[in-house]
């Protein structure tokens, strides 16, 4: 991906906002920001903060997908929705949501 460059404030707050989710979440977030970066030939192991930070700085497309990623799997869902696919459920997918979660 290609673009112009974004500013340090805005990539640190995306960057903060990825690396404090939650597992399994953190993990496949940052290795699909890898894959992105890399044209899918990253070699599996988790990246850097100094990575991500770099991808993202200087790559605005990247910066934009990925913010548009992370604000959609983070925007609250509507009052009675179950999707058992949502951070914040305990359960994964496929798999029931506890009662009260």
């Amino acid at each position: 991906m290609s673009g112009r460059t974004t500013s340090l404030t805005q990539t640190d707050v995306l960057i903060r906002a990825l690396f404090s989710l939650e597992e399994p979440w953190r993990s496949r977030f940052l290795d699909l920001v890898a894959n992105l970066a890399t044209n899918s030939t990253w070699d599996g192991r988790p990246p850097t903060r100094e990575e991500v930070t770099a991808w993202l700085s200087a790559d605005l497309d990247l910066y934009r997908e990925v913010k548009l990623l992370l604000d959609a799997w983070l925007r609250p869902k509507p009052a009675g929705s179950q999707d058992p696919n949502t951070p914040h459920s305990p359960a994964g997918p496929g798999e029931p949501c506890a009662a009260g979660s």
